[in-house]
């Protein structure tokens, strides 16, 4: 790695009226990733975290957010040119040598990184994991190795592992996403840091789950006087969890404050439409499309799951479910991970076979069709996937991934496929400029177009939508959702909408069923269920949402105009 460090003079902008010195002072880092500082990446970032501070960063993706951090941490590849300084306590750390700077990460500098799978070796059980980390921390009382498994089982406990022997004993993949971030907050404190880095700590995690986690962040941030560095595209998230608040654009600060300032005294109009597109705060943007809507014959069904039964050995999977999908419609599908949610959908499009129960696809029972039936049947019923990097071919065109199904099942002449697949991209938003390109070559958004312009070439009545914006930073998640709302209207689409993202689900669908462990705790009309849930565990659901509940006020007319509303007037919390 060849990296340069060039002074910069800056003002850092305080959010507040300091009360201690700063633990982590960046001032006026800049960092250009092919060596010219005229050209940079980012610039100019500044801001301060204190001892006992939770600042967040926010941005969608390529702000800059992750080049920050890995410039703070000194986790920069390749040739890289960088500016200003970062101060950790009195010590400025930009210029030291690798080897000093070792002192910093990890004993001053704790990390958790976004993908826990990504970042623990799957091949090495957790307990020499951790004692990895409890020998490199230097500290005295982690000097004896023969207190090191006790003192892994004790950091265990202290971050909420309810069985630590267990966990310890464990691989990775023998552990939930939930468990994996425990363990990895807990290799983040064993080297008793002043200061950690959480990189988008819960973007991949259930709401109660997440929940879970920033409690537990909070617990830490108490009990220590821990400063955390939160680094999440979830402004609401920010807002709730946070002190104070930097809002990237394209590598440069667009709002530096308290949270409380930033959501309800935004100076940038940048930082307004952030603030726009929370899904748990703009409730009502989809309230025209829907009273634009004819009213639909209570028998009329685009989608039905009838009394579903699945069992996968001794575990019960699925018990009775059963919900409908009226045409043009949107149904939701919401629980933790192992609550059935993605077993009942592969149900629903024939990928796996149900121990009982029915399926009705536009009113035909597709339970026990044989192949060609099941196949002409699917043209009723397509899927769109959680991630479509991993789920359309990165060697074909745009054009060959949206035409293939039309030519799979033999649909037209070739001039037709042609103007068939220039016009479902049209419809998405895309033109033709995108047929050449590959998929290495579209931004999130534009790749999560792409799948469902190919899921809609076959011209099908209803999509199965699996997490289609999860992975999504809310701006982006923001223009799919509108996209498949005016798609809906368009077409007289019906979606079946599995999310573990209830804001989006509570902005989004007309219907949801709750389902824990397999089983239907509530169904009904998305504003009943959320807005005065029944069953014990809805009501857990609803309080993990991210809300920023208390800090937008309706004093700020192009707030107000957005379509947001505070919990507390006139929307259900």
């Amino acid at each position: 790695m060849n990296v340069s460090v060039a002074a910069v003079t800056t003002r850092i902008p305080e959010p507040r009226e300091p009360a201690v010195a700063a633990l982590l002072a960046v001032d006026g880092l800049t960092v250009a990733y092919h060596g010219d500082l005229a050209t940079p990446t980012v610039a100019g970032i500044s801001f301060a975290v204190r001892p006992g501070e939770a600042v967040a960063i926010v941005g969608e993706s390529g702000s800059g957010k992750s080049t920050v951090v890995n410039a703070i941490l000194k986790l920069l590849g390749g040739t890289v040119a960088v500016g200003g300084t970062v101060t950790v306590e009195d010590t400025e750390v930009l210029g030291l040598p690798e080897r000093e700077f070792r002192r910093f990460r990890g004993r001053r500098i704790g990390f958790v990184p976004q993908d826990p799978t990504a970042s623990l070796n799957p091949v090495r059980r957790i307990d020499r994991q951790i004692v990895e980390a409890l020998r490199a921390s230097g500290l005295p009382e982690h000097a004896d190795p023969a207190r090191h498994l006790e003192q892994a089982r004790e950091l265990l406990d202290s971050v909420g592992i309810r069985d630590p022997e267990r966990t310890l004993r464990s691989y990775p993949h023998e552990l939930s996403g939930g468990q994996l971030q425990r363990v990895l907050i807990g290799i983040a404190i064993a080297q008793k840091p002043q200061l950690v880095i959480a990189d988008e700590p819960t973007s991949a995690l259930d709401v109660t789950i997440q929940k879970t986690i920033l409690d537990l962040l909070d617990r830490l941030r108490r009990e220590n006087d821990l400063a955390i560095l939160l680094v999440t595209h979830d402004l609401s998230l920010a807002a709730e969890r946070s002190d104070a608040v930097v809002v990237l654009e394209q590598g440069r600060v667009q709002e530096y404050g308290s949270a409380r300032q930033v959501l309800t005294q935004p100076r940038s109009d940048y930082t307004r439409r952030l603030i726009g597109d929370i899904p748990g705060l703009a409730l009502d943007r989809f309230a025209a499309a829907r009273e634009r809507r004819a009213p639909v014959p209570p028998d009329d069904h685009a989608l039905r799951v009838i009394d579903v039964h699945k069992s996968f050995g001794p575990t019960r999977a699925l018990n009775g479910v059963s919900f409908d999908i009226a045409p043009g419609r949107t149904h939701a599908l919401v629980g933790e991970s192992g609550s059935g949610k993605s077993t009942l959908a592969r149900i629903a499009l024939r990928l796996l076979e149900p121990d009982a129960g029915r399926v009705l696809v536009a009113g035909q029972d597709v339970s026990h069709l044989k192949r060609k039936a099941l196949r002409a049947a699917h043209r009723n019923l397509q899927l769109v996937y959680q991630n479509p990097s991993n789920s359309l071919d990165p060697t074909f065109s745009v054009g060959r991934l949206v035409g293939e199904p039309l030519l799979r099942y033999r649909v037209g002449t070739r001039p037709e496929r042609r103007a068939r697949v220039s016009e479902v991209l049209e419809l998405v938003g895309l033109d033709d400029s995108f047929l050449p390109r590959r998929i290495r070559e579209l931004s999130g958004g534009q790749r999560q177009r792409v799948a469902i312009a190919r899921a809609l070439s076959l011209r099908p009545r209803t999509l199965v939508l699996d997490e289609p914006t999860s992975a999504l930073d809310v701006t982006i998640q923001s223009q799919i959702l509108q996209v498949l709302v005016d798609l809906q209207e368009e077409l007289n689409l019906s979606y079946l909408f599995i999310s573990h993202d209830l804001s989006v689900v509570r902005q989004f669908a007309d219907t949801v069923t709750v389902l824990q462990h397999g089983e239907v705790r509530e169904s009904g009309r998305t504003e009943d269920v959320f807005g005065r849930p029944c069953h014990e565990y809805t009501k857990a659901l609803v309080a993990s949402i991210p809300t920023a509940t208390g800090l937008v006020t309706t004093n700020h007319p192009e707030i107000h105009g957005s379509g947001i509303h505070p919990v507390g007037e006139g929307v259900s919390p």
